[in-house]
């Protein structure tokens, strides 16, 4: 018995079937490349745009564990470099506040102990009996109770001001009388310094508390009657214009150079104590009058930095 094998003929491949599965071949070998690149550029293009984002996340990190030295690397001008310049600037105004705030404790310290040092010793002597508790030995010590008192009430005005909380009385108040009034009291206590005082002939009327801005006129009194020489002037004068009023005070002093003439009104800022032995202040004068003035929608600049005398105006709106 046999059997019968019927062997398929195989039909050699046409030339378009060979260039059909050559162009197939070639798709998908070009796909595959370009799904391949396109992934690698994917990668790379979220990686770089990811970039900025991990920075600021390691700044932040930083941040979070105390180191407040860090900077955000910025490059370009997108939407994640104005983030990182703010964030930079944000990091600057906290380091300078934290410089502010220390230079500020290390001020009080120091304006703290020579009254109490003084104080301290004063008291030392009275009690081991080396010196008698005269009335002239216990003003010595009134002065430095004083002293520690004038510095509180200061520090409490400010931290009032600051929190918003400082008593506050507006009124219509007529500058002419009393700024003569404010020069007055500053002449009584000038010795041989002369206050000359030109309110105009006009009325000026402005919108103020006056017990606080007569608080800001004698700081700038203060300041100009420590610094003024002996038979020195100090010159006081009120001007106006359609929308504001100006007090100027300009004294003989010593004047203040350009780089100290935004500082002064920095609490506890002194340009060198060495130049006026004869200084009584604390540093807190003109910080204080720059507050109060504030909340009287009022300001106070130097207008010479630099020159030989000292010329501050306060400028308030008029009533």
């Amino acid at each position: 018995v046999g059997y019968i094998v019927k062997i398929p003929t195989i039909r050699p491949r046409s030339s378009q079937d060979t260039l059909t599965v050559s162009i197939n071949r070639s798709v998908w070998v070009a796909a595959s490349i370009i799904a391949l690149i396109a992934i690698t550029l994917a990668h790379f293009i979220t990686k770089q745009a990811l970039s900025p984002l991990s920075a600021i996340s390691g700044v932040i990190n930083k941040l979070r564990h105390g180191d407040d030295t860090v900077t955000v690397p910025v490059s370009g001008r997108d939407e994640f470099a104005e983030i990182g310049e703010s964030l930079n600037l944000l990091l600057a105004e906290q380091r300078h506040s934290k410089q502010v705030r220390q230079s500020l404790l290390a001020d009080l310290a120091h304006e703290l102990r020579t009254p109490l040092t003084g104080l301290r010793c004063q008291t030392e002597t009275l009690v081991d009996g080396l010196k008698p508790a005269t009335p002239k030995n216990l003003e010595a010590m009134l002065e430095s109770v004083l002293h520690l008192q004038a510095i509180y009430n200061d520090l409490e005005a400010l931290a009032l001001a600051d929190a918003d909380k400082l008593p506050f009385n507006s009124e219509r108040l007529d500058l002419a009388p009393f700024l003569t009034s404010c020069c007055s009291a500053a002449q009584a206590r000038a010795g041989s310094i002369t206050i000359k005082v030109n309110t105009g002939t006009e009325p000026i009327v402005v919108n103020a508390d006056k017990v606080r801005l007569r608080q800001v006129v004698q700081n700038i009194l203060s300041n100009a009657l420590c610094f003024s020489p002996t038979n020195g002037t100090i010159a006081v004068s009120l001007s106006t214009d359609a929308q504001k009023t100006y007090i100027d005070i300009v004294d003989q002093g010593i004047g203040v150079a350009e780089e100290h003439a935004d500082a002064i009104f920095e609490r506890f800022y002194r340009i060198d104590p060495a130049r006026n032995p004869n200084e009584a202040g604390h540093g807190l004068g003109l910080a204080i009058a720059r507050q109060l003035l504030a909340l009287m929608n009022g300001t106070i600049h130097l207008e010479n930095p630099g020159a030989t005398d000292a010329h501050f105006r306060i400028t308030l709106p008029r009533y």
